[in-house]
């Protein structure tokens, strides 16, 4: 698995995504507070899955990501080489 920088760092969760997952629609992986999640941009929102991590990190997560999500799918979609 090819990794990517992480492109943001915000209480205390790393946000990255990787360059082998191209075939798949853009989402993010995190990870900190000691669990992991990975989480689609598209259509909306969702968990794909969340390991150690309660609702209340799930929402803080959420709510980053949500500020985030345009930003992301657009740097997603550049770096992919996808309109």
């Amino acid at each position: 698995m090819s990794t990517m920088p992480v492109f943001l760092r915000e209480s205390g969760y790393r946000f990255r995504f990787f360059s082998s997952d191209r075939t798949e629609q853009p989402h993010v992986h995190v990870d900190g507070h000691g669990g992991s999640a990975k989480v689609w941009l598209v259509p909306g929102v969702t968990f794909e899955k969340a390991r150690a991590y309660d609702m209340r990190r799930q929402n803080e997560i959420e709510k980053i990501i949500i500020e985030h999500r345009d930003e992301w799918i657009a740097v997603w979609r550049r770096f992919f080489g996808e309109r």
